[in-house]
């Protein structure tokens, strides 16, 4: 299997990112919601890129880090949406495998 990569950018749709995410992780959801004050940024072009090795606790960090977004990620289990709480430091390959096993 090749590994993922997804890039963010300040240009990039949340929607879109989100279906980009969803595609590459299927048993993962993420849910990106902008912060109201700071809709377009005045620092220079940032780029954040997400791989299978990149954990969810990395993820939000770096969202809310390099643009002022609130990641949150859900897993598939039993059929509902869970957000992903107690195990954050589990990379999103392992996060995606888990939610195939239940």
């Amino acid at each position: 299997m090749s590994e993922v990569r997804l890039n963010f950018t300040d240009e990039t749709a949340l929607e879109a990112f989100e279906k980009q995410f969803s595609l590459a992780f299927p048993k993962l959801r993420v849910q990106l919601v902008r912060n109201k004050g700071n809709l377009k940024s005045s620092h220079p072009a940032k780029a954040l890129e997400i791989t299978g090795q990149t954990t969810v606790e990395q993820l939000e960090a770096e969202f809310k880090q390099q643009f002022s977004i609130s990641a949150t990620i859900f897993r598939l289990t039993g059929g509902s949406w869970i957000a992903v709480k107690q195990t954050r430091d589990w990379n999103l390959n392992d996060q995606n495998l888990e939610g195939g096993l239940v």
